[in-house]
Formats: structure tokens, C-alpha cells, sequence
């Protein structure tokens, strides 16, 4: 039985990985080529580049687990990845947002370019060298399914603390240090005004929060670093090759990460839904998600216990429904029934995605830590670590064609307050892949609450 505080321990990690990622995810393009003022590189040639990045960092997932599964160091298997990785991913994050360094290569979008591939390269590179291990932990932790939603749980509340300073915070900071728009240019309907440096300031605070937060969770899980089963034995091919012999791995990972992409189409264009569809300040993020995260805090309690008492599989499937409905409803925004303002109808959007999140930030890690428990004919498991691997493949891939779409979406139709029509395309395409995604659990994954396997583990 673990205690509260390895659980917090266990959870606060995950803080870090949001700061991060959602900032990375939900603010960069929005640098690089913002719907006002200087561009730095183009949307489009940020989002092939993006693309490029995740299959990259798609492919060296699953050896990456496979390592770890196998790891045979006195601090366990999972705690080396990430002592060595968390200093460098904080730094990295923040030089990601220094204009200087894009600047100082000239004009040239292509040179500006290799140097974004090289920086998001490293990104992510390091970024699944703490998540993989880390992930895997919830497996490693606990055998006990409830135990591990509650993991999972205090995982998904840090998640959300982090992802909350991330797209709160990040644009409140990045606010302050703009310069001011003067009441006559607002009325107007003059657009803020952009300041390259005040991203900087911002990821730097981000930076060090996040690399306070990994340390803070490695240093809290030492006592357990022996925790889970004895290294995998099986070479890296014939673990990756093993777990699609698991039929509802299979279904989850196409089903999840197709979900995923919806959710990611509002990270990436949040910036936009606010300053373009609204017309608000980049610092009015801080309203229209504090709302988004307050709902989904408020949601955890029923997130916790509507798995246990209706299954995983149905509450994801409640989840991506009413995902579905907020994307497409962000067509309206600019136009919205009933006399609302966009303001107004806009953060009626943000609220009612705030319970799909709250079931992202804490079913799927414990989906997984349950189909880890799978064995081969002859009771070979093929690892942990390596589910997480062969999930961020197909989740790389779906992130970064969701993130080349929506950059080639606003150049192609439009991303600024007279042309917003790319903006707008974003949340039906989002929608369409939330439906998807309900189908996918619908038709092919097994109701969880008769089991997963048989009792030897193996499939039924």
C-alpha cells in the first residue's frame, strides 16, 4: 500500500512535463508566427517542422523503453532517465523562445527553420527520456487498478496545476512585460501589440519551475526505486512486436491518441481562439482557462470515481462526446447565437471542456498500467516502459500532423482578426477526430469491467 506522499511524490513530476509541454504546445507557434506584428518563421514551415520532430522523437520511443524496461542500475530502472534529462529539458524549453537567436541568423526562413528542427529536436528528445521512464512508474508503483487510478489521479492534479500555470500564467506574464494598448486603439479594434521578449522572460520562469518540479519528484521516489518486476529480458524488436499481439492495446492506442489530436487542435490554437475569434489580449488566457481549469479541478472527484464504478472504457467514451460538442462549437465564435458576445460564448467553450480534460489528465495512465499487465503464450511480459514507447509513436505522429495541419489551416485560409477562417476550421476537424476516437472505444475496446485478459493474463 503506497502512502500520500509517495503518491504526491509520484504526481508532482508530472508538473513539470506540463509546464513544459502545454507551453511548447500551446505558445510557440503562436511566437514564431503570431496573427499580428512580425513573423519570425511561417505557420506552415513550423508545422512541417514540428511534424519532422515527432517522427523523430516518435521512433526513439520505443527503444527508449525497452532500455528502461531492461535498465539494471541500483537506482531502479526508471529513476536514471530521469535524473540525467530534467536540467537540460528546463533549459531547453526556454531557449525555444529566444527571438534574439532566430534573429541573429538573418531574415532567411530556412536558416531560422534548421535552427527551430535542432531546438525542437533536442526538445523532445529529452522530454521522453523523463516521460517513458516516468509513465511507467504507475505500473512499477502499484498492481492494485484502483491504486493506480489514484496514481494516476494525484499525477492528473499536478498535470493540471502545471498545464494551468503553463497556458495561464505564460500569457499573464507575457502581458505584463508587453507593451500597452491604448484605450482609443482597443475600441478601434486595434490588435495587442507583440513583444518577442516578454515570451523570454516567461519561459524562463517556466524553466525553472519545471526543473525544480522534476528533481522535487525523482529525489521524493528514491526509497522506491527498486519497486515492479525484474528487468524485461526481451530485445527491443520482439517487445515492440510483442504488445500488438495485445488485441486491446491495439484498440486503445488508436482510439486514445486520435483523442488526443482533438485536445491538442485547442493547445495549439488557444492563442488564436483569444486574440483572433474574441478579440481579447493575450493575457485574457488567463480569465477564459482559469475558467477551463477551475471546471476540470471541480471534475476530478467524478473522475475518480466514475472509472471504478462504470469502467474506463465508458468514461473515456462520455469524455470524447462532450469534447466533440466544445470544438465544434468554436466555429460560432465570432458570430454566436442566442445575442452572446464572443467573449462570453467563447468562455462558455472553455468551461464546458474542462470535464473532457480532467478524464484526459487521469484515465489513460491507468488504461495503460492495466494493458502492461498483459503476458505472451509462453507468460512473457513484454515490459512496462515499452507500452508507454509504442503509444508515443502514434501520439508524436498525431500531434505533430495535428500541429502541420492547423499551421498550414492559417496560412492557407487565415489567422488574423479580418481573415479568421483557419482559426475557425480548427475546432470541426478537432470534433471530427473526438467522434472518431468515441467510435474507436465503441466498437473495439472491451468492456473493462468483465477484465481485460484472462487470469493468466493473456488474451481472451
Amino acid at each position: 500500500m503506497l502512502k500520500r506522499s509517495q503518491k504526491i511524490a509520484y504526481g508532482i513530476g508530472n508538473s513539470g512535463l506540463a509546464l513544459v509541454n502545454i507551453v511548447v504546445q500551446t505558445w510557440l507557434l503562436f511566437f514564431l508566427a503570431p496573427g499580428t506584428g512580425r513573423i519570425l518563421i511561417p505557420a506552415s514551415l513550423v508545422g512541417a517542422i514540428w511534424l519532422a520532430g515527432r517522427v523523430v522523437d516518435a521512433l526513439i520511443d520505443p527503444p527508449l523503453a525497452t532500455w528502461s524496461d531492461r535498465c539494471r542500475s541500483r537506482l531502479g530502472r526508471r529513476l536514471p532517465f530521469m535524473l540525467w534529462s530534467g536540467l537540460p529539458l528546463g533549459l531547453v524549453t526556454v531557449v525555444l523562445f529566444s527571438e534574439g537567436a532566430y534573429s541573429a541568423l538573418g531574415p532567411s526562413p530556412i536558416l531560422r527553420g534548421v535552427l527551430l528542427a535542432l531546438y525542437l529536436g533536442a526538445f523532445y528528445f529529452l522530454f521522453s527520456v523523463w516521460a517513458v521512464p516516468y509513465n511507467a512508474l504507475v505500473a512499477d508503483l502499484s498492481r492494485d487498478e484502483k491504486e493506480r487510478v489514484d496514481l494516476s489521479t494525484s499525477a492528473a492534479i499536478f498535470n493540471l496545476a502545471g498545464t494551468g500555470i503553463a497556458m495561464i500564467g505564460f500569457g499573464k506574464v507575457v502581458d505584463s512585460f508587453a507593451p500597452r494598448t491604448d484605450a482609443a486603439a482597443k475600441a478601434a479594434g486595434a490588435a495587442a501589440p507583440f513583444s518577442g521578449p516578454a515570451f523570454l522572460y516567461a519561459a524562463l520562469i517556466i524553466g525553472v519551475l519545471a526543473i525544480v518540479t522534476f528533481y522535487a519528484s525523482t529525489f521524493g521516489l528514491l526509497r522506491l526505486r527498486t519497486a515492479g518486476d525484474e528487468p524485461s529480458s526481451l530485445p527491443f524488436f520482439k517487445a515492440a512486436g510483442s504488445v500488438f499481439r495485445n488485441r486491446p492495446f491495439v484498440a486503445y492506442v488508436i482510439g486514445m491518441n486520435v483523442f488526443w489530436a482533438g485536445f491538442t487542435v485547442i493547445n495549439v490554437s488557444i492563442p488564436y481562439y483569444i486574440t483572433i475569434l474574441m478579440g481579447e489580449s493575450v493575457g485574457f488566457s488567463s480569465i477564459a482557462l482559469g475558467i477551463t481549469f477551475g471546471v476540470a479541478l471541480l471534475c476530478f472527484p467524478l473522475m475518480n470515481a466514475l472509472p471504478k464504478r462504470i469502467g474506463k472504457r465508458r468514461a473515456v467514451m462520455l469524455c470524447t462526446l462532450v469534447m466533440a460538442l466544445a470544438l465544434a462549437l468554436i466555429w460560432f465564435i465570432p458570430s454566436p447565437p442566442f445575442g452572446l458576445s464572443p467573449r462570453i460564448f467563447g468562455l462558455i467553450i472553455m468551461g464546458l471542456a474542462g470535464l473532457p480534460i480532467a478524464g484526459l489528465f487521469i484515465i489513460p495512465n491507468a488504461m495503460v498500467a492495466d494493458l502492461s499487465d498483459f503476458r505472451l503464450p509462453n507468460g512473457d511480459k513484454p515490459g512496462e516502459a515499452i507500452y508507454y514507447g509504442v503509444q508515443g509513436v502514434i501520439q508524436n505522429f498525431m500531434i505533430g500532423v495535428v500541429t502541420a495541419l492547423s499551421g498550414l489551416l492559417f496560412d492557407v485560409f487565415g489567422k488574423s482578426p479580418d481573415h479568421p477562417l483557419g482559426v475557425r476550421l480548427t475546432g470541426p476537424i478537432g470534433a471530427a477526430f473526438a467522434l472518431f476516437a468515441f467510435v474507436a472505444f465503441l466498437r473495439f475496446y472491451p468492456d473493462d469491467r468483465k477484465g481485460l485478459f484472462g487470469h493468466d493474463g493473456r488474451n481472451h
